[in-house]
């Protein structure tokens, strides 16, 4: 993750990489923000950040086209599961000159907010013991790492 103050705002806004493994995004921004939480309340302030998913370019091929629109979908999905309060979706080739990926990427977005109403559920995977416990997990080796 990488932290950006904004001049202008009050708020911090922290960059998140989807990497496309899905659970493992999902339980890692459920981690970092439960780390955050904890550590603002243990230090008596109020948590002033804005947690942005940001899809990758890593995992895409240049000739699938439809993978990498399923790739992109389900990076988005994990950022907005997980409970970034942005999603940044990146043109599949990393071109932001080309209009037809930055296309691509709008309609992701658009799709996610007005067809599934994601935005709109508090804590969407919340209950599933499976995340929870994946979600624990990576949380106890981020506060060892940092602990150290």
């Amino acid at each position: 993750a990488k932290l950006i103050r904004e001049i202008n705002t009050e708020k911090a806004f922290i960059y998140i990489e989807l990497s496309g493994d899905y659970f493992w995004d999902i339980s890692k921004i459920r981690a970092f923000k439960t780390l955050l939480f904890n550590h603002a309340k243990c230090e008596g302030i109020s948590p002033n950040y804005i947690l942005v998913g940001e899809t990758t370019v890593r995992n895409k091929s240049k000739d699938k086209l439809e993978n990498n629109i399923l790739k992109l979908s389900t990076e988005a999905m994990s950022g907005m599961i997980g409970g970034c309060e942005g999603i940044w979706i990146r043109p599949f080739n990393g071109d932001y000159s080309d209009e037809f990926s930055n296309r691509i990427s709008r309609n992701i977005f658009h799709l996610m907010q007005e067809e599934s109403y994601i935005q709109h559920v508090s804590d969407t995977s919340s209950g599933s013991y499976f995340i929870e416990n994946y979600t624990e997990m990576i949380a106890q080796k981020i506060y060892s790492k940092l602990s150290n």
